[in-house]
């Protein structure tokens, strides 16, 4: 199986908004994971650190990814926050 790493930056979104981010995740999992076009299941994992963050660590990608780091250790397939 390939993994891809995909940083993707947003505007105007802040931790109040995480909800958001994790529903809009579980959808597309969802799809992707029961495709009705035959192509075969994939999931997407996905680490996220905001800006407004409590207690940063070295910079956003590396709190990103080891948010990631913690989705992928639980099984893949999901969403998780630093």
């Amino acid at each position: 199986m390939s993994a891809f790493d995909i940083a993707v930056t947003m505007v105007d979104v802040n931790q109040g908004l995480s909800y958001t981010v994790s529903d809009k995740i579980k959808i597309i999992n969802d799809a992707l994971f029961n495709p009705a076009d035959g192509l075969p299941a994939v999931s997407l994992s996905v680490g996220v650190a905001f800006t407004d963050r409590e207690n940063p660590g070295q910079s956003i990608f590396k709190d990103a990814d080891q948010a990631l780091y913690q989705v992928k250790q639980k099984g893949r397939h999901g969403c998780g926050f630093y």
